[in-house]
């Protein structure tokens, strides 16, 4: 049985003078009638009447919002961290009020940000962190746990903070970090687990952070640490507090945030059973990001309940805790009750006065086009991060823009735009495989991720509205905090895919601050913000540079010592060596009505051969080097009354075809002059599929460097057929390729009458991402003034090595 309860019993209160002097009259009644019962029962009887209940304060994920000043605009309320602690403060009196013993007050991790206020504060160096020390304290917590957002802060900058706390008794627990090296001096400012002691009431405690969040840390803070697995943790934990005199168990868990955080935390909960059960886990995470709503409560009959918190400041869970551990009621209250808190208002105000100098301007130099909402931001960030990294395709967590300043309409202050994007993110990319970017496609239906450049259409995967090209790669980029694994969106590591930073290491926030500031107006020539002009055409309408090729070489080496002149066969055959290497290049461009193609291959190849006790001979066996070109026009597709395949492309095409060296002079090799073939045709193209093209037509063939008749310019009528590489199965992210050629020439129909067919296979198996072995037929026939066809064929089985190479045009 399971139980989710995702609904809110807030509670609100109000001070007053007149709930204040009711307040004192409480306490003074309570001290005298305590007074006059310690008189007449004995010690003894009084302790077994003393309250065992408890009430537990939990928040978490507070990522350093500690308030944001209106700068004199209209912006989303949302309470500040002082009006949080004024409502802790509260509710600790109204506990102690009504008899029951103080509550425990605990912060569950994710503690700092990188919020304007907070930064503010933090970068005045050690006095900064101490001032910030000093606003949490205020708060009275008895143990604060650490998250992701703190594992990724400077250490110097953590460990001050952490070492203030604890030195005015607010200890941070890390149930299951380890520390080595230069990150040592973490572990020893923080707790394995702790005991709370509420009136004799002791209250065990243990907090851990999933392994999983360590990807998302730079590289550069992540060295040093290491998080062992918070199962074993919590049960180890669970059983030595109870051993110690624990009779309430309460683990603080941090989860990767997410749509998987909930299911995370319910699987944990699930395996802490029996003796390693915890009488409550405490989740950080559990709220929802586009709504800000908490999860409060999941109850598992048979496991310990687990109790969610919102973000921020907006207020905490209130967990009630019977005599036996149990929670018998938890319930959300919503902070902003009660006037702030005076003396952290007092401490951030060197901060807020110049806050809205700071802050207050406008990020661009031009308004907000119509209104600006959440999912245009994201968009409008995505754009910028594919641009700046040069990528086809980019992803981030929806979670790295922050609904708290949307809708917005006017200027978008620098205020605004730091609470949008109040973190950090490295900007990555990677080449991916067609195989693995078509796998990105669900996230198009993931509520945690925001993609652009990648949209499915009619089950057909399409990036940037061309379908997706099977055999070659794709640059996609996002933040190192999705790269590493964060919000599931992507594979951690290790991954298929390799990320790095772009040249010069550019971080997501300061990019999308910079574009703002100053090319807004570079593609629309309005200096407004508005992601629908900004970014000038979509990347369909811009070209699309792609790069493929191909090296091969084979070596075939036989080398025979037989002094003795033994007969065995292997020591009686020739002698060989045959070496021949092949490069093959592939150029396309693409717009929506211009395509251009370049086809650039070279094969040379030589071979020596002596027979046993005879003599060597030697020659070359391949010798071309050959350069296609072809131009085709799309825009007659348009006619509303053809289907696309019947409406031809006009087309362009020139072929040129040369050798390396020219062949001797013998009986049947008359030829005087080297071999530099120059074709020139034009006709019409047709798309039988997105792979497959058939032409027709007719132009013009010479041979340059003849002279006399040889060398003029005579007619020639032309078809042919081109298979681009396709995917025929897939390994994988790797993917067997076909590929093919057939090209007829009818030259001279009038004089000569030659007919000329070349047609060329290649069937590719992936050995390595890179590497492929490659079985290839290319064969060659010829027949003129009607003397009989001469024909040849080239079969070549061996090691090729593939690249690619694309530039989209943003």
């Amino acid at each position: 049985m399971i139980e989710r309860n995702f609904t809110r019993r807030e509670t609100h209160s109000v001070a007053s003078p007149a709930a204040g002097t009711w307040r004192l009259l409480n306490r003074l009644a309570a001290v005298a009638v305590g007074a006059g019962l310690a008189a007449f029962v004995p010690t003894a009887a009084w302790a077994q009447t003393a309250p065992t209940s408890i009430a537990v304060l939990y928040h978490a994920d507070l990522d350093g919002r500690l308030g944001v000043p209106p700068c004199g605009r209209t912006e989303r309320a949302e309470p500040g961290y002082a009006a949080l602690v004024s409502t802790i403060r509260t509710e600790r009196a109204r506990e102690q009020d009504t008899g029951h013993l103080a509550p425990v007050v605990l912060l569950g991790g994710n503690v700092l940000g990188s919020t304007p206020l907070a930064r503010a504060v933090l970068d005045h160096g050690p006095a900064g962190r101490r001032t910030f020390a000093d606003i949490l304290v205020r708060a009275g917590y008895d143990a604060v746990a650490l998250g992701h957002r703190e594992l990724s802060a400077a250490p110097d900058e953590l460990e001050a903070v952490l070492r203030e706390l604890a030195r005015q008794g607010v200890p941070a627990v890390a149930s299951n970090l380890h520390c080595a090296g230069a990150r040592e001096t973490l572990c020893q400012v923080t707790r394995r687990e702790l005991i709370i002691d509420r009136g004799g009431e002791k209250l065990g405690l243990v907090a851990t952070i999933a392994p999983a969040v360590l990807g998302g840390v730079p590289p550069d803070r992540r060295g040093g640490l290491r998080l062992d697995d918070p199962f074993t943790t919590i049960a180890a934990a669970v059983r030595s507090l109870r051993q110690r005199g624990a009779a309430r168990v309460l683990a603080m868990v941090q989860v990767p945030r997410g749509a998987a955080a909930l299911g995370e935390v319910d699987a944990l909960a699930r395996r802490l059973t029996g003796g390693a059960m915890p009488d409550a886990l405490l989740a950080g995470g559990l709220w929802d990001e586009e709504d800000g709503r908490p999860v409060l409560t999941v109850r598992r009959e048979g496991a310990a309940p687990v109790v969610g918190s919102t973000a921020g400041a907006a207020g905490m869970t209130k967990v009630s805790l019977d005599a036996g551990g149990q929670p018998t009621a938890i319930d959300w209250i919503r902070a902003g009750g009660e006037p702030a808190d005076g003396v952290i208002e007092k401490l951030l105000e060197p901060e807020t006065a110049g806050y809205c100098d700071r802050y207050g301007a406008s990020a661009a130099p031009g308004p907000v086009r119509g209104v600006l909402t959440r999912d245009g931001f994201l968009d409008y960030v995505l754009q910028v991060l594919r641009r700046r990294a040069g990528a086809e395709v980019a992803v981030i967590n929806r979670g790295f823009v922050k609904r708290a300043p949307f809708p917005i309409a006017g200027e978008l202050s620098r205020g605004e735009l730091r609470r949008a994007l109040p973190y950090s993110g490295q900007i990555t990319v990677t080449k991916m495989p067609a195989a693995e970017v078509e796998k990105l496609a669900p996230l198009l239906a993931n509520r945690a991720a925001a993609v652009v450049g990648l949209t499915v259409e009619g089950g057909a995967t399409l990036v940037n509205g061309r379908p997706l090209n099977k055999v070659r790669s794709y640059r996609v980029a996002t933040v190192d905090f999705v790269a590493g694994g964060g919000d599931g969106l992507l594979a951690p590591p290790p991954s298929p895919s390799v990320w790095r930073a772009p040249a010069g290491n550019p971080e997501l926030v300061q990019t999308v601050e910079q574009f703002l500031a100053g090319q807004t107006a570079s593609e629309d020539g309005d200096p407004g913000v508005d992601v629908k002009t900004d970014f000038g055409p979509p990347p369909v309408a811009r070209p699309l540079l792609v790069g493929v090729g191909d090296l091969g070489f084979d070596l075939l080496n036989t080398q025979i010592s037989n002094d003795a002149a033994y007969g065995d066969a292997q020591l009686v055959r020739a002698e060989q060596l045959s070496l021949k290497g092949e490069a093959t290049a592939v150029a396309q461009l693409r717009l929506p009505v211009h395509e251009a193609d370049a086809n650039f291959n070279a094969k040379y190849g030589w071979s020596r051969n002596k027979p046993a006790g005879g003599v060597p001979a030697a020659g070359e066996t391949a010798d071309l080097v050959s350069l296609t070109t072809t131009y085709n026009y799309r825009g007659l597709r348009q006619h509303p009354r053809l289907p696309a395949p019947a409406v031809p492309d006009p087309y362009v095409r020139g072929r040129l075809e040369t050798e390396v060296t020219r062949p001797p002079l013998t009986a049947k090799q008359t030829r005087t002059y080297r071999h530099f073939e120059l074709t020139a045709t034009a006709g019409g193209l047709f798309t039988i599929a997105t792979k497959l093209r058939l032409r027709a037509g007719a132009g013009v063939r010479s041979e340059l460097l003849a002279d006399g008749t040889a060398g003029r310019w005579r007619p020639v009528i032309e078809a042919g057929a081109v298979l681009d590489p396709i995917a025929l199965a897939s390994f994988g992210n790797l993917v067997s390729r076909l590929e093919g050629t057939v090209d007829y020439n009818f030259v001279d129909p009038t004089g000569t009458r030659e007919h000329q067919l070349r047609a060329g296979g290649k069937l590719s198996f992936p050995l390595l991402p890179l590497l492929f072995l490659t079985a290839g037929l290319d064969v060659f026939a010829v027949e003129r003034s009607r003397s009989g066809w001469a024909t040849s064929y080239d079969t070549t089985v061996g090691l090729r090595v593939h690249f690619d190479a694309a530039h989209q045009s943003l």
